[in-house]
């Protein structure tokens, strides 16, 4: 069997499963809900879009390869897309 181990920095090395104990430890001592690593990033990709950047530059952000990929991780915020949509100025005609 594998484990899987994370290098940080002048701490060691440390197995993942370890990493997450501490973390729900952590969590329990500050009464914070439990939360994963990956939620961070997910949050981080959310902020990331609400604030205007585009999938290509949250993709390299992440890591990623593609996009495409990225989709899963930043959805369309709708309120984003409202305000573009808002932005649109369409000329009236002049009442006859």
């Amino acid at each position: 069997m594998t484990t899987s181990l994370a290098r940080v920095d002048a701490w060691g090395t440390f197995s993942v499963a370890t990493m997450r104990k501490w973390l729900v430890a952590t969590c329990r001592r500050l009464e914070v809900r439990p939360f994963r690593v990956y939620d961070l990033r997910h949050t981080f990709a959310l902020a990331l879009r609400q604030h205007g950047a585009d999938l290509a530059d949250i993709a390299a952000q992440l890591g990623h390869s593609s996009p495409r990929l990225t989709r899963r991780y930043a959805p369309t915020i709708s309120a984003k897309l409202r305000a573009a949509t808002n932005r649109i100025r369409v000329p009236r005609r002049p009442a006859e």
